[in-house]
């Protein structure tokens, strides 16, 4: 009994030893992090920057946080954030946002608030920090940019993880319940009482193939860039309204897109004359589209359904046999 005891004490002091070495080490990490990037010339200031959680955790704290990096526009201000790692899964990361946040953007300021937002990320081992998979919850969630074009949802779930089919593809999935649409946007769609101010369902199933790691790197330096696109079926539930679709597309070097997704809506009229309120569809082009969609629709069984194929080639974009003009690009900046 009397070796069995000094044995657990002895484990005990060198655990403890590990724990004290690995959150020195991480604060000597996150402090040289800080230097380097103020050199640069990035804004970085605080209040506190602590490494607890003994024994068990790495718990990393900061207070008052004012991040801003000059060479992208973009930044960050919370009053609170914390990442919590298990000292023996240090590559397993719990995310804990404050309620309240500010995002600094090229285009402007977008307030975060939200009953709960807190995230799981799983890294690969490694000094590259490639993410293996993550997953992230939102309560009580509001976007506000500000003029009136605040969204809000009652939740939000996102997850992504490596897919197995490719070096560098990642499965994502999207759930949103219960979208409030922004007031601007109310207003000048005219929605009246004719629809809900709340989307009630919005749901994204796709794979997404890159050209390189998502990694500290990505956000560093050059973010790798999307080759291949992949979305099964996918929706979003408006009132009476149902949109869904699902496809494949390639994406080139220069960011043109080429494939398909199969649309399937219903009540195409009322998305119609919401795409045309939203200047979506100018009202020049109102009669030649619901002329296109009309012929779409007449193979369905309900002529107020239609399928249809958006198809992405040679820089153009069309549904059905209809153009549509120019298709975005996608880049990565």
């Amino acid at each position: 009994m009397r070796k069995l005891f000094w044995a657990i004490l002895v484990l005990a002091a060198l655990y403890a030893g590990y724990w004290l070495v690995g959150s020195r080490a991480l604060k000597h990490a996150l402090d040289n992090w800080v230097e380097t990037e103020r050199a640069d010339g990035v804004t970085v200031d605080y209040d506190s920057l602590t490494v607890q959680g003994f024994p068990s955790r790495f718990d990393v704290s900061v207070s008052n946080l004012d991040f801003y990096d000059p060479h992208s526009g973009m930044g960050w201000k919370t009053p609170f954030f914390q990442a919590l790692a298990l000292s023996y899964q240090p590559q397993h990361y719990i995310a804990v946002w404050d309620h309240s946040q500010t995002l600094r953007l090229p285009i402007g300021d977008v307030g975060v608030r939200s009953d709960d937002l807190r995230a799981s990320l799983v890294f690969t081992p490694g000094l590259s920090f490639q993410l293996n998979r993550m997953s992230l919850v939102g309560a009580g969630m509001v976007i506000d940019p500000g003029d009136g074009l605040d969204f809000a949802a009652k939740t939000l779930r996102f997850a992504t993880e490596k897919a197995p089919i490719s070096d560098y593809g990642h499965h994502i999935g999207l759930d949103v319940a219960e979208l409030r649409m922004p007031r601007l946007l109310r207003e000048q769609w005219d929605l009246g009482g004719d629809m809900p101010d709340t989307l009630d369902h919005l749901h994204l199933d796709a794979t997404l193939d890159f050209d390189g790691p998502l990694d500290r790197h990505a956000i560093e330096d050059t973010p790798p860039q999307i080759t291949h696109i992949s979305v099964a079926p996918s929706a979003v539930t408006w009132g009476p309204l149902d949109l869904r679709l699902s496809g494949d597309i390639a994406v080139d070097a220069g960011g043109q897109l080429d494939g398909s997704l199969t649309i399937e809506a219903s009540q195409w009229r009322r998305i119609l004359d919401l795409a045309v309120k939203a200047g979506l569809v100018p009202e020049a082009n109102r009669a030649m589209v619901e002329a296109a969609l009309t012929f779409a629709a007449a193979a369905s069984p309900d002529p107020e359904n239609f399928s249809a194929p958006l198809t992405f080639s040679g820089g153009k974009m069309s549904i059905g046999a209809l153009p549509l003009g120019a298709a975005p690009v996608l880049k990565l900046q």
